[in-house]
């Protein structure tokens, strides 16, 4: 059995608490509750800071040439200095190669790195040996908190 944990009620009594007693939040915490928050270590409620949900779809025209390496330029004023900005291939369809979402199988491999600064990423892009870029191709991107 578990040892009982003890708790002062209102008149300053202390009483064991039971597995289905609940803590009201404003004894643990400041903050307004919203269901996705956690408690701080300095007691605040807070969002926790892992990164943002949203990924967002941009097209870019790489140029007529195939090239297996280039930079190319995110603008979105959520990007900070020294934010991180993750960027990965987006599937299709691509602009002027076809209806099929299947784009991105064309072009296996492709790493992408962001460096940010204020309201903007410059992203360095690189395809693997054999493999060469043209046109427009789409990239996934989402903002770290």
């Amino acid at each position: 059995m578990a040892a009982a944990k003890p708790l002062k009620n209102a008149s300053g009594v202390l009483s064991e608490m039971s597995g289905t007693d609940v803590i009201p939040i404003a004894n643990l915490a400041t903050g307004a509750p919203t269901g996705s928050k956690f408690i701080r270590d300095d007691g605040v409620l807070a969002v926790p800071g892992g990164g943002s949900s949203v990924w967002t779809v941009l097209e870019i025209d790489v140029g007529s040439t195939p090239k297996r390496r280039g930079t190319f330029t995110i603008t979105n004023a959520g990007i900070a200095v020294g934010k991180p900005v993750a960027v990965l291939l987006a599937a299709g369809p691509y602009t002027g190669k076809g209806t099929l979402a299947d784009e991105a199988q064309m072009y296996p491999g492709i790493t992408f790195a962001a460096v940010s600064s204020a309201g903007s990423a410059l992203v360095y892009w690189s395809a693997p040996l054999g493999a060469a870029v043209r046109g427009n191709i789409k990239v996934n991107y989402q903002v770290g908190m």
